[in-house]
């Protein structure tokens, strides 16, 4: 992992362009905004509302969020 990369699990809540909406199994909640260096484009996105995953980011010092550097599904989708 690259240094200063930090990993996040939970839920996808909400999903709108570049950015989604991530819940911990705590009721924390994020923000994260796709990095452009991701491998995952911004249309991918959609295919993760409501799934559980796993974030690999870093802190944003000038946008609100976090920067998501990849997104892993870790289940299903919810039905």
């Amino acid at each position: 992992m690259t240094e200063g990369r930090k990993t996040m699990e939970g839920t996808v809540l909400l999903v709108q362009e570049g950015r989604f909406m991530l819940v911990t199994e705590h009721g924390d909640s994020r923000l994260f905004i796709l990095s452009w260096r991701a491998a995952s484009e911004p249309q991918q996105l959609s295919e993760i509302n409501r799934r559980k995953v796993r974030v690999t980011y870093t802190k944003a010092h000038d946008i609100i969020g976090h920067v998501a550097h990849s997104v892993q599904v870790l289940e299903e989708a919810e039905t």
